[in-house]
C-alpha cells in the first residue's frame, strides 16, 4: 500500500495536492502528494462509487472530503484545480436547490474566477466526485468516466 494513502476513517489534517507558483498552467499547478486525490462526500453514490471504484482496482487514493472545514480548498486551490479540468470550469458547480436559494444564476459561474469564489464560498456546491491526478482533473459524471482516469493515473 502506498504510504501516501490516507484512511478514509483516519482523523487529522488530509494530505491533499496544494497549490504551488510556477506551474505550467495559469501559474498554478499541483504539488505532487499522492498519485491520486478525489474530492468526496461520503453521502454521494456517485462519489462512493469512485471510491470504490478506486478500491476495487487496488488503487490508492488519498481522500478530501471538502466540505469539512479544515478541508475546505481556497480560491487559489480551486484556481489551481479549474486550470487542469477537463471539463468546463462552469460544469463543476451543482445546480440543484441549493443554486437557487443562494440566489446564484449561471451569470454568477461563467468564468474560472466567478467559479472559484461561489465555490470557496459554498463548497457544498461542488460538483462531486472530483478526481485529480498528475495535472488532471476530471468530475466522475457519468460514473463511466471514473475507471478510465483511475487506471490511467495509477
Amino acid at each position: 500500500m502506498n504510504e501516501a494513502v490516507v484512511p478514509r476513517t483516519g482523523s487529522g489534517e488530509v494530505p491533499r495536492p496544494f497549490p504551488v507558483d510556477g506551474g505550467s498552467r495559469g501559474g498554478t499547478s499541483f504539488a505532487r502528494m499522492a498519485d491520486i486525490t478525489i474530492y468526496h462526500d461520503p453521502n454521494c453514490s456517485s462519489s462512493r462509487a469512485a471510491t470504490d471504484a478506486a478500491d476495487e482496482l487496488g488503487i490508492g487514493v488519498d481522500i478530501r472530503r471538502y466540505k469539512l472545514k479544515a478541508e475546505r480548498p481556497t480560491v487559489a486551490e480551486l484556481t489551481g484545480l479549474l486550470a487542469i479540468l477537463e471539463d468546463e470550469p462552469t460544469a463543476l458547480v451543482r445546480r440543484d436547490a441549493n443554486f437557487e436559494k443562494l440566489g446564484l444564476s449561471d451569470a454568477d459561474v461563467q468564468t474560472p474566477e466567478q467559479v472559484a469564489e461561489v465555490l470557496a464560498a459554498h463548497p457544498e456546491m461542488i460538483q462531486r466526485p472530483v478526481l485529480v491526478a498528475d495535472g488532471a482533473a476530471i468530475i466522475g459524471r457519468p460514473k463511466d468516466r471514473v475507471v478510465p482516469f483511475l487506471t490511467a493515473h495509477s
